[in-house]
């Protein structure tokens, strides 16, 4: 599409509060909208809150199934009402309602994996159906070698002697964004809208119009406990973005990890075919290769159908965790991509 002038002449940054949960007595805060990645990590913690999953410990089949189940279920609200807030109504609060994301946890079952459910209604809190499937899963062959670029989103946490925090995604879509450099400012266009931020259905809130800013998934969280900071985080990988940080925050607080062991466990994302926007599509899931034999079968028994990634190819999470017990602070840098922790 063109630019004009009169689109950078209207266009302002827009300053707003950040979108919040509790979750398990923290209180966590994300991005709001024109990010739908905050959106999708404050619902998929909420959607799995009523599960013990620490109970079920690290490396669990299903563990991850109800994870997975419920990065299903909130993409299907996200990419159906997310868009530009300044030129459509996005129902943010009923997405986060209570009561709302009670009705959507009930299509999450322990039995067996669902087909991919269509959008509720958050505007009236309906409940959607769908029903979850008895059937075996299986393995795609072959490694998905296309998540392992690293593109040009990069995330930093960063906390001054203070006690001043910042979490921080920015991006520039692809590498140097669309190559073209807005003048002599050094300054490059990003590519944002090739990576799916639009709808391809004309009838779409989210379809590409003038004027309209696309969406993204960039949603760096903190987290605080009684007023205190606990943690920060954030990760590049486009997609995948709201699902690594839900699955570092389930290691965390429902786990009891390490932040680095956190950071450096096998990670999952979900892909859709032909994509998240409607119904019925075709989930994957692809799994780093670093799991176990019981792991990969009983996920298959769940009904997934899944594909195994390279060792350490899903996000590249960096975060600073507080020791609530002696007062420290740890700071966590995941081996995925080049990234480190420094404090001084």
């Amino acid at each position: 599409g063109l630019f004009t002038e009169e689109d950078f002449a209207n266009f302002s940054p827009i300053w707003d509060d950040p979108i919040h949960i509790n979750y398990r007595g923290y209180d966590i805060y994300s991005s709001p909208p024109t990010s739908r990645g905050g959106l999708e990590v404050l619902m998929q913690l909420k959607l799995v809150e009523r599960f013990d999953l620490g109970a079920l410990g690290s490396g669990s089949p299903l563990l991850t199934h109800l994870l997975a189940e419920a990065i299903q279920v909130a993409k299907s609200d996200i990419y159906q009402y997310v868009a530009d807030p300044r030129k459509l109504s996005v129902p943010t609060e009923g997405m986060l309602e209570e009561s709302y994301l009670a009705f959507r946890s009930d299509l999450i079952s322990e039995a067996g994996s669902m087909a991919y459910p269509p959008a509720g209604e958050p505007r009236g809190h309906d409940r959607s159906s769908s029903g979850s499937g008895d059937s075996r899963g299986g393995l795609i062959l072959g490694f998905d070698r296309e998540q392992s670029h690293e593109g040009s989103t990069t995330s930093f946490s960063i906390m001054d002697r203070e006690g001043n925090v910042v979490a921080c995604t920015p991006t520039h879509g692809g590498a140097f964004g669309t190559g073209v450099v807005v003048g002599n400012t050094g300054i490059t266009f990003n590519n944002g809208t090739r990576i799916g931020s639009t709808s391809p259905y004309t009838e779409h809130v989210n379809y590409a119009r003038g004027g309209q800013v696309p969406i993204l998934n960039n949603s760096p969280v903190i987290v605080l406990k009684d007023g205190e900071f606990i943690l920060a985080l954030g990760t590049p990988g486009g997609e995948t973005i709201g699902q690594t940080q839900f699955q570092v925050l389930v290691n965390i607080l429902d786990l009891g990890m390490s932040v680095q062991e956190a950071i450096e466990a096998p990670r999952f994302s979900l892909f859709a075919a032909p994509n998240f926007y409607r119904a019925g599509s075709e989930i994957t899931l692809r799994i780093e290769d670093r799991i176990s034999v019981e792991h990969l079968e009983g996920l298959q028994a769940l009904g997934h159908q899944v594909q195994l990634a390279p060792s350490y190819s899903l996000g590249s999470i960096q975060a600073i965790l507080k020791n609530m017990s002696f007062g420290t602070f740890a700071a966590g840098a995941d081996p995925r991509r080049a990234a480190y922790a420094v404090g001084w």
